[in-house]
């Protein structure tokens, strides 16, 4: 006899909340409620019904079984990751060498089938090395064989996939967890925790009897948060000085992504609460967004350039409460309605017109524009709010949604760190990575009247002691910039390059290395008095140019590991650095013959690895090298 209806639905609901606790039971405790409340609240007893609520958990738990590949569980933490890939690398690296021992003719070749079935067979073809570009096929081998390819790749992979899930749950919002997702905050200040105490426990000796602690040499760089902070403050002040010197105007513009790229909607206002939005698509995630808004901005800055507008300034990317980045621009260009008209345009064009220009709301909020006042304070501050409370929170209280300024600034960290997102950019002028090599080099023994003008004036900019007021450093920039040909330079017209070598050598994946950067070089002119005018005139004898070209190179020092340090054994010698200068004599050649050329290198103590003839500046070669 048929069971009556209600008591066979009464079973039912019994039942299926029996298989969804089954399907659901290897994930986080907070995604399984998540699952849950959502299917509760679609099962009804309707037999259609029913059959959509089951079938949707097995839609989300399928999707959510890319949390788990690699076998890990979406709540591991980093110590699990790490343990994970030793298990892998110790797989791999076992199957490869009985690959290479069995098969003594095409042992290369069957050990790359056999290392590509396992991926495959794990669900991560798509993790093979092989596949980046400029990577061997030897190079890939040795890869999948080491434990901390392995780390690396397993924390990208598990990062954002879980992160993905968690969006699609609708778990990142300002109503549950703002920006990124809890577990992706835990993670990350686990595995910084870890980075910090192995540099507290590792401590470095170089061949010139030099002992220091490795989180005291990072204290020191761009990784320790206020140095960053402050190093992006003097830029973005310098570029408002040398605007300022040369009466260009000030623009601020915030950009969007189009509604459809955003998993809520805000309902307006603090603690207004937040609803799906019926217009996202179901796949953008913050890095596609990313990609977007980077699209854009290409296709917007070849247009302005076309048109011969050049701009400058900074780009600061940050999460909306849901994840998806958004972008402020500050943007220095030559005064006039002409040029901002043609920025505006540009703007629109590609920001707002390109995507879905007539969704609600887009015209009055996908594009923002501001000129800047100065009257109102200088152009950096326009910026200092965001660059701070992306970094560390330094001066601001609370964020947009009234949490503490410092607790959001490590959940937009986790963010930038998960899905790999580049939030600070500087547009135009000179490149950093000359400026900090320029102040590796010390000038104390440098006869200024040897080098070309450009690099002195360099050297003199970049070389301010802590001791010295911001407003200085703003205005060491500013002077940087000009020495480098303007903010508004080329690469190809810069006048101070780096100074590379190639090294030859091989680097354990058995690939060429890249070269290493040893010191910089400029061609430029010098200006001295000649001799036949000193006799003739006296103090009264002029100043006039004359080419001139310098190499400078930062000494060199090979360090070893002497402390219970995690990344060498101990007494093994790391990568030459390049972080603590060590500059000692200098050497000066004016080149016989060649009166009016001066090549000027810096001499070296303790033990280095030779080095190559270096590359011809611009201007051509100096007649007498000058190594000693």
């Amino acid at each position: 006899m048929t069971e009556p209806r209600p008591g066979r639905a009464l079973n039912w609901l019994t039942t299926d909340a029996e298989w969804v606790g089954r399907q659901i039971a290897s994930l986080p405790a907070v995604w399984q409620d998540t699952i849950r409340r959502k299917w509760s609240g679609s099962w009804s007893m309707l037999e259609g019904m029913r059959q959509r609520a089951n079938l949707a958990v097995l839609n989300v738990v399928r999707e959510l079984g890319d949390s788990q590949r690699a076998g890990l569980s979406p709540d591991a933490n980093d110590e699990t990751i790490r343990s994970r890939a030793r298990v892998l690398a110790r797989h791999f690296a076992s199957g490869i060498s009985g690959a290479l021992r069995e098969w003594a003719d095409w042992g290369r070749l069957r050990a790359l089938e056999w290392a590509l079935d396992n991926l495959d067979r794990m669900g991560m073809p798509d993790l093979w090395p092989g596949l980046a570009p400029r990577v061997t096929p030897e190079g890939a081998l040795i890869r999948v064989q080491t434990e901390t390819w392995w780390r690396r790749t397993l924390r990208k992979l598990f990062a954002r996939t879980v992160e993905r899930c968690s969006i699609g749950l609708g778990l990142v919002n300002k109503d549950r967890q703002c920006y990124v997702s809890d577990l992706s905050v835990a993670r990350r200040r686990q595995q910084v925790a870890a980075n910090a105490q192995a540099m507290e426990r590792t401590e470095l000796e170089n061949d010139l009897g030099q002992r220091m602690n490795l989180a005291e040499v990072a204290a020191k760089g761009v990784g320790n948060k206020a140095v960053r902070r402050a190093e992006l403050m003097t830029r973005i002040s310098g570029f408002d000085v040398i605007a300022q010197d040369l009466g260009h105007a000030a623009t601020f513009i915030t950009v969007t992504c189009p509604s459809y790229m955003h998993k809520w909607t805000d309902k307006g206002g603090r603690g207004r609460g937040v609803v799906p939005n019926p217009r996202y698509d179901g796949e953008t995630t913050p890095d596609k967004a990313q990609a977007h808004l980077s699209g854009q901005w290409a296709k917007c800055r070849a247009w302005l350039a076309r048109r011969g507008v050049e701009l400058y300034g900074f780009r600061v990317a940050e999460p909306h409460h849901d994840g998806c980045p958004h972008w402020h621009f500050l943007l220095f260009h030559e005064p006039g309605d002409d040029t901002r008209r043609a920025i505006i345009k540009a703007f629109l064009m590609y920001f707002l017109a390109s995507h879905a220009p007539r969704e609600r709301g887009a015209a009055k909020h996908r594009v923002t524009f501001e000129q800047i006042d100065r009257s109102r304070g200088s152009a950096a501050s326009y910026l200092a709010k965001y660059i701070s409370k992306n970094i560390d929170g330094y001066g601001v209280s609370e964020d947009l949604f009234g949490s503490p300024a410092m607790e959001s600034s490590r959940r937009v960290d986790a963010w930038a760190a998960t899905w790999r997102i580049r939030q600070f950019q500087q547009l135009g002028g000179p490149p950093v990575t000359v400026w900090r090599e320029l102040r590796r080099i010390n000038t104390e023994e440098l006869p200024a009247d040897l080098l070309p003008r450009e690099l002195s004036d360099a050297l003199t900019a970049v070389n301010l002691r802590d001791t010295e007021p911001e407003a200085k450093w703003a205005q060491g920039w500013a002077a940087y910039t000009r020495a480098q040909g303007g903010p508004c330079v080329s690469r190809v017209h810069l006048r101070i390059k780096l100074l590379r070598q190639e090294s030859g050598e091989i680097n354990r994946f058995q690939e060429v290395r890249p070269p290493d950067v040893i010191g910089v070089q400029c061609a430029g002119r010098s200006w001295h008095k000649p001799a036949h005018m000193v006799a003739m005139l006296g103090d009264r004898a002029p100043l006039v140019p004359r080419p001139a070209a310098a190499w400078l190179e930062s000494e060199r020092c090979t360090w070893f590991v002497v402390g219970a340090g995690v990344s060498l054994p101990r007494g093994e010698a790391v990568r030459p650095w390049t972080r603590v200068n060590n500059c000692t004599r200098t050497t000066a050649d004016t080149g016989q013959g060649v009166r009016d050329q001066v090549h000027f290198q810096r001499g070296k103590l303790g033990r280095f690895r030779p080095r190559a003839t270096p590359a011809p500046l611009p201007d051509g070669p100096p007649a007498s090298t000058g190594v000693k």
